[in-house]
């Protein structure tokens, strides 16, 4: 009953129109959110910065000399 009201009141084309406007904006607003979240995803990395090369390699012989030492 409601839908045949507004269908009554705005016409068809109108219903259409909205829902493509709605349809729309919740993309670009949905965009926006994201583009946001993988910036903020993009700068903590960044902050973090990139490992030292050796630190694997120092890691696995930090385990040895542990399992060496036990």
């Amino acid at each position: 009953l409601p839908q045949r009201l507004v269908h009554a009141l705005l016409g068809a084309e109108s219903l259409r129109t909205i829902g493509a406007k709605a349809r729309s904006d919740l993309r670009a607003r949905i965009a926006t959110l994201f583009d946001d979240e993988t910036s903020r995803y993009f700068q903590v990395l960044d902050g973090a910065g990139v490992p030292d090369e050796s630190i694997a390699t120092r890691l696995y012989q930090a385990t040895y000399n542990l399992e060496v030492a036990r």
